[in-house]
């Protein structure tokens, strides 16, 4: 049986969050191992108002070494230019796989050049637009016509925000849902092994 997706209890929380979101996709409840929650949260949370890059990093390693009877993932950490939705893409070809996409993606909450950044869950690719769900409670759920749009969830695991390819890759002007600025640009690919 899989486990519900769920949503984020803080606002800082967003990271682990999507970790514990993708373990429940990609394996049945029974298969995820207390150890596993147990260092997603030792390894998460590591900065005032967040997770790091170098804890999301750590514990990928520790992910792609740990092996627990029926539970086992491959992990690949993208960063800069590798982090892109073109055609054969990192992303696209784990998606089509049916592994995850951990996605640092940009967030409203910033009114300034320098963007603010949280993760959501890339689950595939289709029609132009990749479908994810976000961790992020919102009560305003404004759609970006041609850019994102949230969308009910009609199951469990079903997306809750789909983002234009185009849009999430284009050049950063300061929307919402984007890679952001190539230097900032950051992803972690899960598959099961």
């Amino acid at each position: 049986m899989k486990a519900p997706f769920h949503e984020q209890v803080t606002q800082f929380d967003c990271v682990p969050t999507t970790f514990l979101n993708a373990y429940s996709y990609l394996f049945d409840r029974k298969a995820i191992p207390a150890e596993v929650v147990l260092k997603t949260y030792l390894y998460s949370l590591d900065a005032k108002g967040g997770t790091t890059t170098l804890a999301v990093k750590m514990l990928a390693n520790w992910l792609s070494e740990f092996r627990h009877k029926s539970f086992g993932l491959t992990t690949e950490f993208n960063e800069g230019k590798q982090v892109h939705l073109r055609s054969g893409s990192p992303i696209a070809q784990c998606l089509e796989r049916s592994g995850v996409a951990l996605i640092k993606v940009t967030d409203q909450g910033s009114k300034t050049d320098k963007p603010f950044f949280h993760y959501i869950l890339g689950l595939s690719i289709e029609d132009g637009c990749i479908n994810c769900f976000d961790p992020h409670p919102r009560t305003t759920k404004s759609n970006k016509l041609g850019q994102y749009e949230f969308m009910p969830q009609k199951g469990c695991q079903s997306p809750n925000l789909r983002i234009a390819c185009a849009w999430m890759d284009a050049r950063f002007k300061g929307g919402q849902f984007q890679f952001g600025p190539l230097m900032d640009r950051e992803c972690l690919l899960l598959e099961s092994a």
